[in-house]
């Protein structure tokens, strides 16, 4: 039989859980990320847009997937193209800037799927993900800090006792959680796709990846490939962690093992193969992960090395005239 006591603790977490709204701080730096990330993609592509998106360009009416959703299928004219393009870019910085950010996560949410959604030929296998991640966070608060709306959030926390602001955490918990499970069955397909694959169990995969030109840093590539036990331990270090990344998760101090590992296995792609906004996306995904006390406590920890950096720094002058 539960005790009272233990009723009572269960009962504590399962408010904390549903009418306490968690990782906040994660959610913020996603959308921020987020935001930086598609306004790069904006604008690392400007000069060529029209020939990767427009009707002038590779995607004419007959290679086009008028099926599929797409706010720059209803039009072919250059003038519709470039305003939404333009507005798609304003939209990226006000939903950045966490400005009316109910609204604008919406609207970056139908810009950003248009234009991933216009031409496959650009899609760098992060597409998918980040339109499913933004569809969540459409119901997530990701305002609460750094954002102008963060201000008005505050204010309005003597009121958080009533019904709605219950209902909003819910919905936005929900959202992390789904988020998350995104994230774990993304990871475990991959791993068992891999397990599944003669030269990943044969430990080879790595070195077929870096015979690949397009997708192969000639300094990283020159560093690994003579190295056989670098390629081996790059080969099932990769299927590990996307295995065990999913029960990594159910224990806090494991979660940090998970994450790190995942955070190492991302940059490892960005400069070894050079799939920058690939790994970006998968990255800012995995923020969600981190809890608020464990960014607070990264925070602390960080504002001490500074500290300590400065007393050091402060004691050189003192120390030499002696």
């Amino acid at each position: 039989m539960m005790t009272l006591e233990g009723s009572s603790t269960l009962r504590q977490r399962f408010h904390q859980l549903f009418y306490n709204e968690k990782f906040l701080i994660g959610a913020s730096l996603a959308r921020i990320s987020f935001g930086f990330i598609m306004l790069y993609y904006y604008l690392i592509h400007y000069t060529q847009r029209y020939f990767i998106w427009s009707y002038e360009g590779i995607i004419n009416e007959h290679l086009s997937d008028k099926e599929s959703f797409s706010l720059y299928n209803f039009s072919t004219s250059s003038m519709y193209f470039d305003i939404v393009y333009h507005v798609s870019i304003l939209i990226a910085i006000l939903y950045l800037c966490g400005y009316k950010t109910r609204i604008t996560s919406i609207l970056f949410f139908i810009t950003t799927y248009s234009i991933l959604q216009r031409n496959f030929l650009v899609a760098d296998g992060g597409d998918n993900l980040v339109i499913n991640i933004l569809f969540f966070l459409m119901f997530a608060n990701t305002y609460a800090y750094f954002s102008f709306d963060s201000a008005k959030w505050r204010a309005r926390s003597d009121r958080r006792n009533n019904l709605f602001h219950l209902v909003l955490a819910l919905v936005h918990n929900m959202a992390i959680i789904a988020c998350v499970v995104q994230l774990c069955i993304l990871y475990l397909t991959a791993g068992f796709y891999q397990v599944m694959g003669e030269s990943w169990n044969s430990g080879v995969a790595i070195y077929y990846i870096f015979q690949v030109d397009e997708y192969a840093n000639p300094f990283i590539r020159d560093l690994v490939i003579n190295h056989d036990i670098l390629i081996f331990l790059g080969n099932y270090f990769s299927i590990i962690i996307k295995i065990a990344f999913p029960f990594l998760l159910f224990n806090r101090y494991t979660k940090y093992l998970a994450v790190v590992g995942i955070a190492f296995f991302h940059i490892g792609i960005a400069i070894g193969m050079g799939l920058v906004t690939f790994s970006l996306i998968m990255l800012t995904s995995d923020l969600l992960i981190i809890g608020d006390q464990d960014f607070r406590w990264m925070k602390s920890k960080w504002l001490q090395l500074i500290g300590f950096m400065r007393n050091k720094i402060r004691r050189l002058p003192s120390s030499t005239n002696s």
